[in-house]
């Protein structure tokens, strides 16, 4: 019932997709900071903890607004800037920058996670506990898809070009989340109520 449905598999591949580019800034971050702006191990936990604020501040927005924007308008826009962050953040010329596109990224990466979440529940409403066991599989299989692109071209290129792949991988995500899902609850918030004719 769940991969028959079209708009629940693009979901699930979505989000895959979704998954593996954010590694770059999961997994990557700090030894990108340390090669390539030569940051200090005492200073990597203070990153790692603003990255942590951030996520959680995009998480807590993305559960407040999901229903005000909608759960598809607000997935498509978490991936799509969550892939141009990625892309900018390993290709800026200072510090400073790079770091500013990191936290952008990490926070629309927290939007991302709770408005694909719920998105991905409402695709077959009487499935969502298979629904949501198939994507936490699907975003797990991502995750190590990306950590192993990631790493693979960081042994063959650099950093630059991980991010480019990376970031373009969760702009797919993006546009396979806007052309192919379907919003279930927007659907029925849409549909015309028939009032009954006074006789």
């Amino acid at each position: 019932e769940v991969f028959s449905n079209k708009s629940a598999s693009a979901c699930l591949i979505g989000s895959a997709l979704s998954a593996a580019g954010w590694q770059a800034i999961l997994l990557y971050s700090i030894s990108f900071f340390r090669h390539k702006f030569l940051v200090s191990t005492g200073f990597a936990p203070v990153i790692l903890s603003g990255a942590a604020l951030c996520y959680t501040l995009g998480s807590l927005v993305g559960g407040r607004f999901v229903n005000r924007f909608g759960r598809k308008t607000l997935t498509v826009l978490g991936c799509f800037l969550l892939g141009m962050f990625t892309i900018f953040f390993t290709n800026s010329p200072s510090l400073g920058l790079s770091l500013a596109f990191s936290y952008l990224g990490t926070f629309f990466g927290g939007i991302r996670y709770t408005a694909a979440s719920s998105l991905t529940l409402e695709q077959v409403p009487e499935f969502r506990g298979t629904m949501m066991s198939i994507f936490s599989a699907a975003t797990s299989l991502g995750s190590a898809f990306g950590a192993g692109l990631g790493g693979l071209l960081l042994l063959l290129y650099n950093y630059e070009l991980l991010g480019i792949s990376l970031g373009a991988i969760g702009i797919a995500a993006a546009m396979i989340l806007h052309l192919l899902v379907t919003d279930p609850t927007a659907t029925q918030l849409n549909e015309p109520v028939h009032k009954p004719h006074k006789p």
